[in-house]
C-alpha cells in the first residue's frame, strides 16, 4: 500500500486552515487541527485538477467563485505555489487546497500515482431535474448577469451542470 503525505492549506471562503493530506490507494485523508481527520475514498471523487498561479488568474470557474466568494479574484499570482481542486460526485462542496512553496509540477507528481483511482464516470448524467441542478443553474445565471463570469464560461459551466460534458 503506497502512501504520500504533504502539508497544505485548505481554502474555504476567506478562511485558510493548515492541513496534512495523506494519499493512499483507497483514498485521501485530510487532517485538520488536533485529531480531526476526514477520509475521502477515490470512488467519490469526480475530478482532481492541479493548477499553478498563472492558471488561477486566467480561469476562475463558477464553482470556484461560489466556493471562495469574492476571494476567487484575490488569489495572488505567486511563483512557488500550486492549487489542487477536488470535486466530488454527490456533493456541492469541492475542496480547494493551496500548496505554498510547491510548484505545479511537484503537486502534479504528488497526485499522479493516484489519478487512475478516480472514476471517470460522470456524476449526474441524465438526472438533471433535481433541486440541486436548478439551484446551480440559478446561481450560475446570477454570476453571469452580474458579469462575474463571461459567456463562454457560462455556457461551459451550464453544460457541465446539465451533464452534457465531462
Amino acid at each position: 500500500m503506497s502512501k504520500s503525505v504533504m502539508k497544505a492549506e485548505k481554502i474555504h471562503g476567506d478562511a485558510e486552515n493548515s492541513i496534512v493530506i495523506a494519499l493512499t490507494d483507497s483514498g485521501f485523508e485530510i487532517a485538520e487541527g488536533w485529531g480531526s481527520k476526514i477520509f475521502y475514498p477515490w470512488a467519490d471523487v469526480s475530478e482532481l485538477s492541479v493548477e499553478g498561479p498563472d492558471a488561477i488568474q486566467k480561469r476562475i470557474t463558477a464553482s470556484r467563485l461560489l466556493l471562495t466568494g469574492v476571494f476567487a479574484f484575490a488569489f495572488k499570482k505567486k511563483t512557488g505555489e500550486a492549487f489542487a481542486f477536488i470535486d466530488f460526485k454527490n456533493s456541492n462542496d469541492p475542496i480547494v487546497l493551496r500548496f505554498p512553496k510547491k510548484s505545479e509540477p511537484e503537486i502534479k507528481a504528488f497526485f499522479a500515482p493516484f489519478k487512475s483511482k478516480i472514476s471517470s464516470t460522470p456524476s449526474n448524467k441524465l438526472d438533471n431535474s433535481g433541486p440541486d441542478t436548478i439551484e446551480q443553474l440559478e446561481k450560475l445565471s446570477d454570476l453571469f448577469e452580474r458579469k462575474l463570469i463571461d459567456e463562454a464560461e457560462f455556457k461551459a459551466s451550464k453544460a457541465k451542470i446539465l451533464g452534457l460534458t465531462d
